[in-house]
């Protein structure tokens, strides 16, 4: 997820947070949990970033090595 997702916190290309590698390591572990992060998103062919902030919702799949993942970005459906 941290290789796709462009997360808003100043810093540069792959240099990541010690939040989002103790995200990463809670996804990665089969854990269970949310949390809101803000990130960046490119529009229009990639010439705009907008930020905005998203809902991350993760939790183990039972009996595989894989765990969900759903990512919303704020205020959706409201």
């Amino acid at each position: 997820m941290i290789e796709v997702e462009l997360f808003d916190d100043e810093r540069s290309p792959r240099n990541f947070s010690k939040e989002l590698t103790a995200l990463r390591k809670e996804i990665i572990d089969q854990k269970t949990g949310n949390k809101i992060m803000n990130v960046k998103y490119h529009m229009e062919d990639m010439k705009r970033v907008s930020r905005g902030k998203r809902h991350y919702f993760w939790t183990g799949i039972s009996d595989s090595q894989f765990t969900l993942v759903v990512s919303i970005p704020e205020n959706y459906g409201r």
